[in-house]
């Protein structure tokens, strides 16, 4: 129970450090941020409406 607790609590220091960091490089870089996740975004949107484009054509050709 206790390694369970430590296991927790070091996970969200992980967390909150990780948290630290993301803010520090995204005040740095804010527009290459932005411009990245716009791209990660889009891609990732293409890629999802891709996928349901396709199982609807394996349906219907099943």
């Amino acid at each position: 129970m206790i390694f369970g607790l430590r296991k927790f609590h070091f996970t969200r220091q992980k967390i909150n450090f990780l948290k630290v960091k993301f803010k520090i490089s995204a005040i740095g870089h804010k527009t290459s941020w932005s411009l990245m996740l716009s791209v990660v975004k889009f891609l990732f949107f293409s890629v999802d409406s891709n996928i349901i484009l396709i199982r609807r054509l394996y349906n219907e050709g099943c």
